[in-house]
């Protein structure tokens, strides 16, 4: 954050340059500063990176205080800041790699960092393969490049650039004005960019402030935001309620129903269902086979000993009427006794015991 205020700066003799002046600049800001010349654009510059100090007021960086400053103390404050000039302030007899190194050298970073951060800056502004050219090797868009490469190489939080397109035709100056938007927009770097380019303010909606005769005249608001660094995505499309009618409400889904149990596998399709599959007709229903049970059968339950003595009971009476009638029928010879010799088997049929039940025939056996 970057703060001046009510700051006058005066010279013996010449007049002044800025009169009660009071901005503020935001971290990561881009804004134009612009004007007719010896309005007092490059002074304001001057005294945010203290190559002057204020007559009246005070500048303030991050709260501190810039015209309060110790002299020993101001190359610890510009380690945090780029600065890029109109005549571009190269070292003639020094390569590009060289000129961008310097930045790094004087504020004693090692050697062995130096190297892959003075690619890294120049890869960033479009100077690959240039690192060993000579300054007046290069045309004055490239030459600028060099200048904006050695203001990022230590990573700045504020860039301060003084006309940097005016000795550039119109293409080169949007390339180095793109350059620097660019870099405002990726690392967050506050940029001031100093120009009376009137054509170049207007292809960017960032906030103007006009000074003409060391007074502030006009701040203008951005006039929107800027793109961002990465792609946003599409607009979102209108809701569907809004373009057709709303669709009848939905009946509530039903409550979920238990997991049916697992079914067993189906059996393998019998040679005869494929046959009446194939020819048109339904394949006869199988029937599945029962499962065989077990077959329990109940021992026999012993007979008792009052049952056994009834059944002689019965037999000793059947034997007594069939003596007192002989009428009824021939006489039958009682199977407890041995057959007459020479007489023939009666038929089973006649046996006075096949009319018994079940139990009384085994009783009489």
């Amino acid at each position: 954050m970057i703060e001046l205020l009510e700051v006058t700066r005066r010279y013996p003799g010449h007049g002044t340059a800025l009169e009660a002046v009071s901005l503020r600049f935001e971290q990561g800001e881009f804004a134009f500063i612009t004007g007719p010349s010896g309005a007092g654009k490059s002074t304001l510059l001057k005294l945010i990176y203290a190559a002057e100090r204020p007559t009246l007021g005070d500048v303030q960086i991050e709260d501190r205080s810039v015209a309060r400053l110790h002299p020993r103390s101001v190359p610890y404050l510009r380690r945090n800041m780029g600065i890029v000039f109109q005549d571009f302030k190269l070292l003639a007899r020094r390569s590009a790699a060289a000129n961008v190194a310097l930045a790094l050298e004087v504020v004693g970073v090692p050697r062995a960092e130096i190297g892959p951060r003075v690619n890294a800056a120049l890869q960033r502004v479009g100077l690959e393969g240039m690192e060993k050219r000579l300054p007046g090797e290069l045309s004055g868009g490239e030459q600028q490049r060099i200048a904006i490469a050695r203001a990022i190489v230590n990573k700045p939080s504020i860039l301060l650039a003084d006309e940097p397109t005016g000795n550039l035709d119109r293409a080169l100056a949007h390339e180095i004005v793109d350059l620097l938007v660019r870099l405002c927009r990726e690392d967050g770097t506050t940029v001031l960019l100093a120009t009376h380019d009137a054509e170049e303010i207007a292809r960017w909606p960032f906030r103007v402030v006009v000074l003409e005769d060391g007074r502030l005249l006009e701040d203008h608001a951005p006039r929107g935001e800027a793109a961002p660094v990465v792609d946003e995505p599409p607009a979102a499309v209108p809701a569907v309620a809004s373009i057709v009618a709303p669709a009848p409400a939905v009946a509530a889904a039903p409550p979920a129903v238990a997991p049916a149990p697992p079914v067993a596998p189906a059996r393998p399709e019998s040679d005869e269902a494929i046959e009446v599959r194939v020819r048109g007709a339904a394949p006869p229903p199988e029937v599945q086979p029962e499962a065989p049970t077990a077959r329990v059968e109940a021992p026999p339950e012993p007979r008792s000993k009052a049952k056994k003595k009834k059944g002689k009971k019965n037999k000793k009476s059947k034997k007594a009427d069939r003596a007192a009638n002989p009428d009824d029928g021939p006489p039958t010879q009682d199977l407890d006794e041995p057959a007459a010799p020479g007489a023939s088997a009666p038929d089973a049929t006649d046996l006075p015991d096949a009319g018994l039940p079940p139990d009384d025939a085994e009783a009489s056996s």
